[in-house]
């Protein structure tokens, strides 16, 4: 009966409590929900795709341990096609995991009426008869298991289990020597094998295998478990093992580990997300945006596939594409910070100054404490022509952060320098220019003390000062930057202050 409420309450979108899994777990699964409700809200009376989409939930319900909800989606995948083996089999394992062996055992032995001879489904059918103590049904099981799989170790020892109980100590003794012959790191197995030699009364035997007792036991050659285990511990190694890689510089094996990741959850966008990053910096743009076009197919609200398609964009100069993707993702997830720092970017690009301005500006409001940021503020309102703004913002950034010499370097040069009279103040650029040169030897805070010079009418000085900033560009050959210290030069010895000239690079932009 819960289940079939469950069942109606998936059909009504009522899904199952997330809060106490890991926020990536969370989004995988939500992600899931998202296409399951696409694919049923669009798909025609009898499409197949519907039965996959509720057997596909439920595989991710049941990786992360969710069996109430994931029986609810086996049950109605079960209904619309019963003759696919996989959800029968999968609820028969569900059960076990409820500790309901009959229920098990029903869906089991169904799911073997469909493929008689899967070795898998008999193990399985075999261990849950045998957890329930019924060890005359679980029996023909196993050996049938073994005659399909003569080196089949789980099934063996299994068999060698029920030898033991029935202390049949030579037989149970053989199984679990070919149970090891099969797979060797299943080192758990050789206690059972020491007690078999025990009661056949070898006891050396005995000592012999205790000696290489461990704690591996069997496994068994499940490719529908595997599957589960990759939807969730698989998929998330391979993820941390590329985001390592990446980290490294290895890129060819940030590659790989992405590419397993996306083969075991094909339907998850993070590790396509993951792998268009990873190809693009290994300098594949093509496959980057195939990897990074299918993750937005599958999750087409995704923060981070909106913001790695953005970049992808902003790289190859269709800032415009990178914009509308930038707030894709902010629309979706408004804290996100790397989105708002590039969308203001592609806003510069495009020379959209006033709403880059803007969008540094909600950055400084989250992160008051960063300079960088107030610094890319003052920037982008320079280039609107907003210089006034500017200062302003300036000196708020000093009453909070007295001490950082950027923020002073900024102002000095705006009093000195800005196109708006109504900004300039010679004397308190020079004030604030002498303190930083007389600690420093930068070559732009040098340069800075000569605007401000010049915008007190102390020209002489300001030439002379500038030429030391030529003479200092020389020595490290920067000939852009020799020739436009010239040109201040011959400016100074004019008698003309400056106006405008600022950096071309970092924070200082030359306006257009």
């Amino acid at each position: 009966m819960f289940a079939a409420t469950l069942l109606l309450a998936i059909a009504a979108g009522t899904e199952p409590r997330l809060d106490h899994l890991d926020p990536l777990v969370r989004e995988q699964i939500q992600e899931r929900q998202a296409w399951h409700r696409t694919v049923t809200a669009a798909a025609a009376p009898g499409d197949e795709a519907v039965d996959l989409a509720f057997g596909e939930l439920g595989n991710l319900y049941h990786a992360y341990g969710l069996h109430e909800a994931a029986e609810a989606a086996y049950v109605e995948a079960r209904r619309r096609d019963p003759r696919d083996f996989r959800w029968i089999y999968y609820l028969g394992l569900v059960h076990r995991a409820r500790n309901e062996p009959d229920k098990s055992v029903a869906r089991l032995d169904e799911a073997l009426g469909l493929k008689p001879d899967d070795v898998p489904a008999l193990v399985r059918l075999a261990e849950v008869h045998a957890d329930a103590n019924r060890p005359e049904a679980a029996a023909p099981l196993f050996d049938r298991a073994v005659r399909l799989d003569p080196a089949n170790a789980v099934a063996l020892a299994g068999l060698g289990q029920i030898a033991l109980s029935r202390h049949e100590w030579a037989r149970a003794a053989h199984l679990f020597a070919r149970a090891l012959a099969a797979q060797p790191a299943a080192t758990a197995l050789h206690y059972p094998l020491a007690l078999a030699h025990r009661g056949a009364g070898d006891r050396a035997l005995a000592q012999a295998e205790i000696a290489k007792w461990g704690t591996q036991g069997p496994t068994l050659d499940d490719p529908l478990s595997r599957r589960l285990h990759g939807l969730s511990a698989g998929q998330a190694t391979h993820l941390q093992r590329g985001a390592a890689a990446a980290a490294g510089g290895d890129m060819v094996r940030a590659v790989e580990e992405f590419r397993h990741a996306v083969a075991e959850d094909p339907l998850y966008s993070a590790p396509r997300v993951n792998l268009g990053l990873a190809l693009l910096r290994a300098g594949d743009a093509p496959a980057a945006e195939e990897a990074l076009r299918a993750a937005l197919a599958l999750a087409p609200e995704s923060p981070a596939a909106h913001v790695a398609l953005g970049y992808l964009e902003s790289g190859q100069g269709a800032h415009g594409k990178a914009v509308e993707h930038y707030r894709a993702a902010l629309a979706r997830e408004p804290g996100r910070e790397e989105a708002r720092f590039n969308l203001a970017q592609s806003l510069l690009d495009l020379k959209r100054h006033g709403e880059a301005a803007s969008e540094f500006a909600r950055l400084v409001a989250s992160r008051p404490e960063s300079p960088v940021l107030r610094l890319a503020e003052v920037s982008a309102l320079v280039l609107a022509g907003r210089d006034a703004d500017a200062r302003h913002r300036l000196e708020e950034g000093l009453e909070a952060l007295p001490r950082d010499g950027d923020l002073a370097h900024a102002l000095a040069r705006l009093l000195a320098a800005s196109d708006d009279p109504a900004v300039r103040d010679g004397p308190r650029a020079l004030e604030i220019a002498q303190a930083i040169v007389a600690t420093s030897e930068a070559i732009e805070h040098a340069e800075t003390l000569a605007m401000a010079l010049a915008e007190v009418g102390r020209f002489e000085e300001a030439a002379r000062t500038q030429r030391e900033v030529v003479a200092r560009a020389k020595a490290r050959g920067a000939a852009g930057e020799v020739e436009r210290s010239m040109e201040a030069v011959w400016r100074y010895e004019k008698g003309q202050p400056s106006r405008g000239p600022w950096r071309e690079s970092g924070v200082f932009v030359r306006r257009e």
